[in-house]
């Protein structure tokens, strides 16, 4: 064999592997990333009725990502798990309702997880790569007790509410998106955001003291819509 052929062949064969070793080196990601949660529309709105809005206030996100894409093209999958802790607006629950005299007593917390998968497409240079996908999975949501009182204007008469605890779950669907800087090699700064919607329901029980009566306790079924907007930033590692 001439030198020449010799010399083609080489070229040929370090220009592939050299393709598909770039290609491979950024095929795989991982992350985690942690920033807000805004709640949106009926989940930051605050009302008292079940089938309403949840009086989520502003809160912690936290999310780890991984992801393939196809070696030379543009889609891929991704997975994310996300975590949301967002307080209950005790406080604004009086400014919604201020014919009820409302007395604000104490709240926890909702606390969200969710587990997202779905396909994606995305784009890549030497520094920059991004993602976007469509993800459905599951929301589970842990919603926190509550107590509050009212009282009426003509008779003056109190009532008090306690709510207990609950979890309960949900199919839901999720839009994300993400960033990634490459630092080194294979260490990426890491900037996501994502958008999910939920719909659980499930039965909480609750209990009324009026004044001079007996306390009655009992179930009240409700259907919560839970939309969150997030926002992230991380680090990831490239594959």
């Amino acid at each position: 064999m001439s030198i020449k052929k010799t010399l083609v062949i080489a070229i040929t064969f370090l220009s592939i592997h050299s393709a598909f070793a770039q290609d491979e080196d950024h095929s795989f990601y991982a992350g985690i990333g942690l920033g807000a949660g805004i709640p949106l529309g009926p989940f930051n709105s605050r009302t008292l009725d079940p089938s309403g809005g949840g009086s989520a206030k502003l809160g912690f996100d936290g999310n780890v990502v991984a992801g393939y894409q196809v070696p030379g093209k543009a889609y891929g999958g991704v997975l994310t798990i996300g975590y949301n802790l967002n307080k209950f607006d005790i406080n604004g629950l009086a400014a919604a309702y201020p014919d009820d005299n409302i007395t604000a007593g104490t709240s926890g917390s909702y606390s969200i997880l969710t587990v997202m998968l779905g396909p994606s497409i995305g784009d890549k240079n030497d520094k920059l790569s991004y993602n976007l996908g469509l993800q459905l999975g599951y929301v589970s949501v842990s919603y926190p007790a509550l107590t509050y009182s009212t009282t009426a204007q003509g008779s003056g008469k109190t009532t008090s509410y306690a709510i207990g605890a609950v979890s309960s779950g949900s199919l839901g669907f999720q839009v994300c998106t993400s960033f990634r800087y490459s630092i080194t090699d294979n260490l990426c700064a890491l900037f996501m955001a994502n958008a999910f919607y939920g719909k659980p329901t499930g039965t909480y029980t609750e209990t009324t003291l009026t004044t001079g009566s007996q306390a009655v306790t009992g179930p009240v079924t409700f259907s919560r819509y839970v939309v969150m907007l997030n926002f992230n930033i991380g680090v990831a590692y490239a594959l």
